[in-house]
């Protein structure tokens, strides 16, 4: 006969867990997503001289083809290569002068939500003395585009190509407000 001991049950849960890592979970791959709700950039770092190094943190909202809205924290991280004299970082514009940033569909296209992360390359631009302006402007292989505006805080000069790379989407379902959040 079958008994049931505290080991026993303890394997049981251990196997469960096991076997449903992720149940309830949606992968990117199975979200259709019908339009981008918003896409921001929290903070942006960069820094090199012939080769560049840019890092920061954002937040992807978009809703999918049957009109459910998601919302998942991304990386942005990756490498340039061009003229740069100095570096910059940028955290979050306390006054809002420069900051902008935008994601596109390619026009007519539903995609899934995985074609939204991964490498995007395309120009980097900035000048800073003290204060000043950088710029991005990237697509990825599926055709989505991002544009990056933002305030710098430095002394330098940038005109490069760039390879960023967004990562570590875990989408999760929200309701979508006018900032995007829930």
């Amino acid at each position: 006969m079958f008994e049931v001991t505290p080991h026993g049950v303890a394997i049981a849960l251990g196997l469960l867990l096991a076997f449903c890592a992720g149940c309830g979970q949606r992968n990117l791959e199975e979200i259709q997503v019908a339009s981008i709700h918003s896409f921001s950039v929290d903070s942006l770092g960069h820094v090199g001289v012939v080769g560049t190094i840019t890092s920061g943190e954002g937040r992807i909202a978009f809703v999918d083809t049957s009109g459910k809205g998601w919302r998942c924290e991304v990386n942005l991280q990756g490498p340039g290569i061009g003229v740069d004299i100095g570096g910059y970082a940028l955290a979050d514009d306390p006054f809002g002068l420069f900051e902008s940033s935008t994601m596109r569909l390619p026009s007519g296209k539903t995609l899934s939500a995985d074609k939204l992360m991964g490498v995007y390359s395309g120009e980097h631009g900035g000048v800073q003395l003290g204060l000043g302006i950088a710029s991005h402007e990237l697509t990825n292989p599926s055709g989505v585009t991002i544009k990056i505006t933002n305030s710098a805080v430095g002394a330098g000069i940038n005109a490069s190509l760039e390879w960023l790379s967004l990562s570590d989407c875990d989408p999760e379902s929200t309701s979508l407000g006018s900032d995007g959040g829930p």
